[in-house]
């Protein structure tokens, strides 16, 4: 079983993300706007709803009542997708993401989910963005706010079918350390000082992309094998 994160990892649209996620939280709470001004590390909860809930704690005192979560996410939704439609190119695939998932969804030896700290709609509207057809068990921080709940979870919803190990693969950190707490094997997406975090963080493997989406296949068949 091959378990992804989304924005980094499969879809380049980390910047475009922390733009307008800044954005909506200036726009209807006041706060900074730029993405500099947060260090999304920090968080508990490096997730979407998670984010929210402690931006607002620390720098208000309280956290969204649901009514100021809904009109967050709509206003988030609503900036990514003026930036998409002004320029698709925002949100394009990394490369050999689409070949690497088609190879994983053809093969009966793999079952694909992805677990993302984004909301389920925003990640749909990148994955759509990118030309990238979400597998059936897509987990995202609407139901969870913890990243280790999220991935977890996902685990758990794709459990009904046999598989022979697991492997997460991801971009972050956060990403990686969630792999740790979890016990699973961990294949990075990065290149340079942040290769070496990932790899720090243990990451068995650091790939800068998945443009030899065979070789690609083979490394995660090998990684979840070898921990299984």
């Amino acid at each position: 079983m091959a378990v992804f994160d989304i924005d980094g990892t499969l879809t380049d649209t980390t910047a475009l993300d922390d733009r307008c996620y800044v954005a909506a939280l200036h726009e209807l709470f006041g706060l900074p706007g730029e993405p500099a001004a947060y260090d999304w590390a920090t968080c508990r909860d490096v997730s979407d709803s998670g984010a929210l809930v402690e931006v607002l704690r620390d720098r208000r005192g309280q956290g969204p009542t649901p009514a100021e979560r809904t009109a967050f996410e709509r206003r988030f939704l609503s900036l990514l997708r003026l930036e998409i439609e002004a320029d698709p190119d925002v949100a394009r695939a990394i490369r050999g993401a689409r070949e690497l998932l088609a190879e994983l969804a053809a093969s009966p030896d793999w079952i694909v989910a992805l677990a993302t700290g984004g909301f389920e709609a925003s990640a749909r509207l990148k994955l759509g963005a990118a030309d990238l057809e979400p597998p059936g068990v897509l987990v995202a921080s609407d139901r969870l706010p913890s990243r280790v709940d999220i991935v977890r979870d996902a685990i758990a919803r794709a459990s009904s079918c046999a598989f022979a190990g697991i492997v997460a693969i991801g971009d972050g950190v956060w990403d990686a350390k969630t792999a740790g707490e979890l016990g699973l094997p961990f294949v990075g997406v990065g290149a340079g000082a942040h290769a070496e975090e990932l790899t720090r963080l243990g990451a068995r493997a650091v790939v800068t992309d998945f443009g030899d989406p065979i070789a690609s296949e083979r490394l995660l068949r090998e990684t979840a094998l070898a921990a299984a």
